[in-house]
């Protein structure tokens, strides 16, 4: 904020400050005279100098400057805004059997943003699909912009799938016991062998 002082002969500069969530703030004012800080316009006397540290506060707050000792200046407001931090999103994991493109999804009252596991954004909004995954893959997730919230991690397991096993059929005339054996492997696991033994009886 600049303004000039009633005389006409000093110029000023005030600068209010942002945070997210912290209590403490300074605020800071430029003249070529002394600076004075009120609670108010005519208010409470409540430091003088160039800048002004304010008490442990938990909302946005107005200050209020004024240069000048015979000639004084106009009051200018110094604004210490406190943003809330965005809350973190409410999000799980996701399994699935097999290669596949999976959704997550997270709910967050502001934005949400998605991240890969080099924290390169990825997506927006409350789901993101994933490309092709041939193996489990982390991504991040978190809300809000101006005062974000803290990144929670959003795990897509991919579990693998055996294929089919392969069986051998047999016959017999009579009646006896016949062995029926199943093959069963997979890409990822080693192959095993069953046997398994059934009483046949022909009419």
């Amino acid at each position: 904020f600049f303004f000039q002082a009633e005389d006409g002969i000093r110029d000023h500069c005030v600068t209010g400050v942002q945070t997210c969530a912290l209590p403490i703030l300074t605020l800071h004012a430029s003249s070529s005279s002394t600076n004075r800080w009120y609670d108010a316009p005519n208010g409470n006397l409540i430091a003088t100098g160039d800048s002004l540290t304010t008490p442990d506060i938990n909302q946005t707050r107005n200050y209020y400057v004024q240069s000048g000792d015979l000639c004084k200046s106009t009051f200018v407001m110094a604004s210490a805004v406190v943003t809330p931090v965005s809350s973190v999103p409410v999000s799980s994991g996701v399994s699935h059997c097999g290669d596949a493109s999976v959704t997550l999804t997270a709910a967050a009252a502001d934005t949400i943003y998605w991240f890969d596991e080099l924290l390169n954004q990825v997506g927006t909004g409350t789901s993101f699909t994933s490309p092709l995954l041939t193996q489990s893959a982390i991504y991040y997730v978190r809300s809000g912009t101006l005062c974000p919230s803290a990144m929670v991690a959003d795990t897509i397991t991919i579990n693998s799938v055996p294929s089919a096993p392969v069986t051998t059929g047999q016959s017999i005339c009579g009646h006896g016991i016949l062995n029926l054996n199943a093959d069963r492997k997979s890409t990822r696991l080693n192959s095993s062998h069953t046997v398994i033994s059934y009483a046949v009886f022909c009419l």
